[in-house]
């Protein structure tokens, strides 16, 4: 099956980047304000309703490349140029930024340990987990185009359990966990990057998608509820992305896009938008902590960040502006010969 555009996955990139952007908006009022309080209520909630964000990517990438017919020579060129140098590019972008805008005394074994911790900054672990399964893609096309679907779902609840144990054993007996670093990040997450293939065809109507969103909606719920009832250090258990409840909203999310394809694809005007703003998100998600950071201090001219007085405007206001400024960055960008190689 050779991939073609298709409207909902452009729309959940989208979707995807807000909620990124939005769990990095809202943190501050989870780390800096009393467990259990009213504004860590407010953030546990918005935080607990996109915590799909990273796992819907890594879904989508597995729909759209799992199933392609082409040579392993042009999958790793195509890779090297959209992700590869936009990695290297961005970890050094973010190694000066440490240096130089936050002050880090940032010292040879320093950048060796984060670099090879596989999060050299707080987002770019991503870059990790999408260039490991960019790896094993022709082993993974191998196995999911000539296996039967009983076999797939088989390895699929095979590599699911597998993560969803160790993401248990990291928070609640980290000593025999398996350590999370450059080398193994990837390893996790082949249960969404295969979920992705296998669910391609599986929609719903009627009763079922109905019951299908009432799940999504209880996951949420239960995210929310369980993080403060979990309570102490391992509260932030249900945030992860490879906790059971995340894996269940994350898929019952990609279940109900795929579904609603047809009714979204009448919609010819956010379509087009969607196409139009899709291939800006890998950029967009490099370079919004930037953003948020300089937006936070006033550069630009405005001074845009969470008012606790006020969040039921200030939240919105400062998402859509930080996407806006980094999609304008990285469409310019994208535009500008060499310096377009790095936003992919």
């Amino acid at each position: 099956m050779e991939y073609k555009r298709v409207a909902w996955v452009d729309m959940a990139k989208i979707l995807a980047i807000f909620a990124v952007i939005t769990i990095h908006t809202v943190a501050t009022l989870i780390l800096n304000y009393k467990f259990g309080s009213k504004l860590w209520w407010v953030g546990n909630i918005i935080v607990s309703s996109v915590r799909w964000s990273v796992p819907l990517f890594v879904m989508l990438s597995g729909y759209t490349l799992l199933g392609k017919n082409e040579s392993m020579r042009l999958l790793f060129q195509k890779r090297t140029y959209r992700v590869g140098i936009p990695f290297v590019a961005w970890t050094i972008v973010y190694f000066c930024w440490d240096k130089f805008h936050n002050k880090v005394q940032l010292t040879s074994n320093l950048i060796v340990e984060r670099i090879l911790s596989g999060s050299p900054f707080v987002h770019l672990y991503f870059f990790y987990i999408i260039l490991g399964l960019y790896l094993i893609t022709p082993a993974l096309r191998i196995v999911m185009q000539n296996s039967s679907r009983r076999l797939q779902l088989y390895l699929l609840l095979i590599a699911f359990s597998f993560s969803i144990l160790q993401s248990l054993l990291n928070y609640y007996m980290p000593n025999l966990s398996v350590r999370l670093n450059a080398f193994t990040y990837f390893l996790f997450y082949i249960c969404y990057y295969v979920a992705g293939h296998y669910l391609k065809d599986f929609k719903l109507k009627g009763k079922k998608l109905i019951t299908c969103i009432v799940i999504l909606m209880l996951s949420i719920v239960i995210t929310s509820v369980l993080t403060y009832i979990n309570g102490s250090t391992p509260w932030i258990y249900y945030y992860d992305y490879l906790s059971y409840n995340v894996v269940i909203m994350t898929i019952t999310l990609f279940v109900v896009f795929n579904s609603l394809n047809d009714y979204i694809n009448k919609y010819n005007y956010l379509c087009k938008t969607a196409k139009n703003l899709a291939p800006n998100v890998l950029g967009i998600y490099a370079i919004h902590i930037i953003v948020m950071d300089l937006l936070s201090q006033g550069i630009f001219g405005i001074q845009v960040k969470l008012n606790i007085g006020n969040l039921i405007t200030s939240l919105p206001f400062t998402i859509v502006t930080v996407f806006i400024i980094s999609f304008v960055i990285t469409y310019v960008g994208k535009r500008i010969p060499v310096i377009k190689l790095i936003f992919g």
